[in-house]
């Protein structure tokens, strides 16, 4: 820590960096010479003096704001030197000028929460309140857990993951915010608190996934992730601790699962270790669901783990079967996007060529798509320990890989064309041996209806 110390009206350049103690209304020795009692802030002339005729402390404390998220402990929100100043970065605001937040400590009685909240917020100020008790117990030992996190680093960030990584998250309070503590532990860009946190045995619970994936960070959490943020606040820009911006070096979004396939970013340190907590939970139902629910593309890296772990630690077989269909591309995916109308208008104009073919095909293969099963109210939603069937998990149906093929292809019933292109097409509406998915037949003609419409 810093050494340095600035006692009035000797202060440093808020320009510049600075690191250090700045003691804006002086400081008082031990044994004081008349010169450093005059340089103390004390009496309403000392204070027109250094804010409003000579203006070094006023020069101070406003190119701080101007510079640096400012937080406030132990002021009054009634102070006048902060409610002038709050009051001259509201009136830049308005003149279009970008400025940091502005924090200040704040404490409140029984019953008076949102009234000194709305207070702060007047002054635009983001008030962190906490409740009066035996003189600002609350403040002190925040002060003193947050110290001791900065302090300890790393390790202190890994000593959270421990504490919490058991708990179930959905308990979490206001008051007590243990998952937002979690996730800053979780986001050091190190990825050390994420390994501790999907090594962790116990497994930490699945439970997790909900907070981890919520939309709770914002554009003033950019640069916690190692990303410079713009100067002008986005204030629609959202993410979560599983789908965030990426460091310039990986550039756009990164993901272990998305939907949309066309483009794969690499995952940093914490994001690689977030997937392989996440494959840990591959013998739980709820990971498949969560996969199809938010696309089904998997991540190269994320898929990886997921294969490792289906050999060396296979699930039940109703999850092998789905896995297996997953990671073989025969689920339906809503990025995977087949523009027959676009196939048909080619056709027109080049007839059957082997990549319409192939796009064809593609396009009308049988895909399963899976949804979460619904359970009837008073239904026994649990079944028997081994007698887990893939509807137990899923529910499913065959299609095929794109949509309104009947309307595409109906309508190129009278196109010269498409009537040569038949009799090739047939062969490939053959499927030469049936694939099983738990004693359900997967074996699908998609073509066939072709060409029985053209007999």
């Amino acid at each position: 820590m810093s050494t340095c110390t600035f006692a009035a009206p000797l202060l440093p350049v808020p320009e510049n960096r600075w690191d250090g103690l700045v003691y804006l209304h002086g400081i008082l020795s031990e044994s004081p010479a008349d010169d450093d009692l005059n340089r103390l802030i004390i009496s309403s002339g000392d204070f027109g003096l250094a804010y409003l005729t000579e203006r070094w402390a006023a020069r101070f404390v406003s190119e701080s704001f101007r510079g640096y998220t400012v937080c406030f402990v132990g002021y009054s929100i009634n102070d006048p030197i902060l409610r002038y100043m709050m009051d001259a970065l509201a009136a830049d605001t308005l003149m279009g000028e970008d400025s940091p937040r502005a924090f200040a400590f704040g404490n409140f009685s029984k019953g008076k929460e949102e009234d000194v909240t709305r207070e702060w917020e007047a002054k635009n100020v983001i008030p962190v309140l906490y409740k009066e008790y035996r003189r600002h117990y609350y403040l002190r030992e925040t002060l003193h857990a947050w110290a001791a996190n900065c302090r300890d680093g790393v390790n202190g960030k890994q000593a959270i993951v421990s504490k919490y990584c058991q708990i179930e998250p959905v308990i979490t309070t206001k008051q007590d915010d243990f998952v937002g503590r979690m996730l800053w532990a979780l986001s050091d860009k190190t990825g050390l608190p994420a390994k501790h946190f999907a090594d962790f045995d116990p497994l930490p619970t699945f439970d997790w996934v909900e907070p981890f994936t919520e939309d709770l960070f914002g554009h003033k959490d950019l640069s916690r992730f190692g990303i410079q943020p713009d100067k002008k606040e986005n204030p629609k820009l959202a993410f979560s601790l599983l789908r965030r911006p990426a460091p310039y070096t990986h550039a756009n979004f990164m993901a272990p699962v998305q939907f949309n396939s066309h483009s794969w970013n690499g995952l940093d340190e914490a994001m690689k270790h977030m997937a392989r907590w996440l494959a840990r939970h591959l013998g739980n139902p709820e990971l498949f669901l969560w996969v199809i629910g938010r696309g089904g593309n998997l991540h190269p890296q994320f898929e990886w783990e997921l294969r490792r772990r289906l050999k060396d630690d296979p699930p039940s077989p109703p999850l092998q079967v789905l896995w297996a269909l997953l990671l073989s591309g025969r689920v339906k995916s809503l990025s995977k996007h087949h523009d027959l109308y676009s196939w048909a208008d080619r056709l027109k104009a080049q007839g059957l060529t082997p990549t319409l073919r192939f796009e064809l095909r593609s396009a009308l293969a049988p895909v399963v798509k899976f949804s979460r099963p619904y359970r009837w109210p008073g239904a026994d939603g649990t079944p028997e320990e081994g007698k887990t069937s893939v509807s137990d998990i899923v529910q499913w149906e065959i299609v095929l890989g794109t949509d309104y093929a009947h309307s595409v292809l109906g309508a190129l019933e009278k196109v010269d064309k498409w009537a040569d292109a038949l009799p090739v097409l047939v062969p490939d509406a053959t499927c030469s041996a049936p694939c099983k998915l738990d004693h359900f037949d997967l074996e699908f003609s998609a073509l066939l209806f072709l060409a029985e419409r053209r007999n």
